[in-house]
C-alpha cells in the first residue's frame, strides 16, 4: 500500500481518533508533491521547450462575443486589417464598433485589441492584443490555425 502513498499508520488505525489532523498532514504532503513535480517543473519545461510561433502573410480567424451572440472575422497579421461581414476595416477597433452597432444600432467605442480573440496552437483563447507587437513586421507570429 505504500506504493499508493497510503501510510501504514492509516491502515493500522492510528489516525482514527485524529482524522482531521491526518487530512491536514496528508494534504500538505500531496501539495509538496504537486509543487515539486508540476508547479516548479512548469517554468523549466516552458523555458526549455516553448517558442513563440511565427508566420508571414496569413489571415487569422478571430471571434468575439457580444450580447450573447458570436461573431467571426478574419484578421490579417501583416496589415492589421479585419474583414467582418465582407467589409474590410483598417483598424481592429472600427471592426469591433461595427459588431456593436450591428447589435445595438449605436456606435459605441471599444478597444478592438481586447474585443477580438483567437485560438492559439493549444486551443487556448487569447485576445489579439497578444499579437499587436508583430503586426506589420516581418516577424509576425506563426500560428497553425489560419486561413490562407
Amino acid at each position: 500500500m505504500s506504493s499508493h502513498l497510503i501510510p501504514n499508520k492509516l491502515i493500522s488505525g492510528v489516525y482514527d481518533d485524529n482524522y482531521l489532523g491526518f487530512l491536514e498532514e496528508r494534504s500538505k504532503s500531496i501539495f509538496i508533491l504537486i509543487q515539486r513535480h508540476v508547479i516548479d517543473a512548469r517554468a523549466n519545461i516552458q523555458q526549455e521547450f516553448y517558442q513563440e510561433p511565427f508566420v508571414k502573410n496569413r489571415n487569422l480567424r478571430v471571434f468575439a462575443k457580444f450580447n450573447r451572440k458570436d461573431f467571426e472575422a478574419t484578421f490579417n497579421l501583416k496589415t492589421g486589417e479585419i474583414v467582418f461581414n465582407g467589409q474590410r476595416y483598417t483598424s481592429v477597433s472600427s471592426a469591433a464598433v461595427a459588431v456593436k452597432k450591428q447589435v445595438t444600432g449605436k456606435d459605441r467605442a471599444v478597444n478592438g485589441w481586447e474585443f477580438w480573440k483567437y485560438l492559439d496552437e493549444q486551443s487556448q483563447e487569447k485576445i489579439i492584443a497578444t499579437l499587436r507587437e508583430h503586426v506589420g513586421s516581418d516577424n509576425t507570429p506563426q500560428l497553425n490555425i489560419f486561413d490562407n
